[in-house]
């Protein structure tokens, strides 16, 4: 039993002392994020978007840009979750989440009812060549927590066109 606790503890320590994306070990000190805390609101918990989600998930979708560079320089900035909506059986609030994206590296705070995480991925991006694509590549769960298919000048939503999927609405802060 106590042999599992050491190697347990090891392993924690280990994964945590690599979770910096700087070259030191430590953490990355440019970016600053605010709070972003996951809260449940029941009273408040539907699922679907609002009129308003509605009108800037289809101002995206209708205004997205299409060529790779453009979308690129475009998504330079900061990030902030703005509209959620659940793909299966709405039950959970809108998560907390913050993209802080810069010329080289995406810096992801998402807090949700599954999944508590900050992220620092290089940003790469897929070419568009197959539809429906997330827009980044990165960590191997990053199509549940950031599932991008579309970005315009201030906006960015994914997944579109998928209908059991949890989508997500960032508008850009900065």
């Amino acid at each position: 039993m106590n042999t599992k606790l050491i190697f347990i503890a090891t392993l924690l320590t280990f994964l945590m002392s690599n979770c910096s994306n700087d070259e030191d070990g430590s953490p990355n000190k440019n970016i600053s994020i605010g709070d972003c805390t996951f809260v449940q609101v029941d009273e408040d918990m539907d699922g679907i978007f609002d009129e308003q989600e509605q009108a800037l998930w289809q101002d995206c979708i209708d205004s997205k840009l299409v060529v790779v560079e453009d979308i690129k320089e475009n998504l330079i900035g900061e990030w902030e979750l703005v509209g959620h909506m659940e793909g299966w059986i709405p039950k959970y609030s809108q998560p907390c989440s913050r993209v802080v994206i810069s010329e080289n590296e995406v810096f992801l705070d998402f807090h949700s009812n599954f999944v508590d995480t900050t992220i620092t991925f290089p940003l790469k991006l897929n070419d568009g060549s197959t539809s429906g694509s997330f827009l980044f590549e990165g960590p191997q769960d990053l199509g549940w927590i950031l599932p991008i298919t579309s970005v315009s000048e201030n906006l960015m939503v994914g997944p579109e066109g998928w209908i059991d999927a949890n989508i997500y609405i960032y508008e850009k802060v900065d």
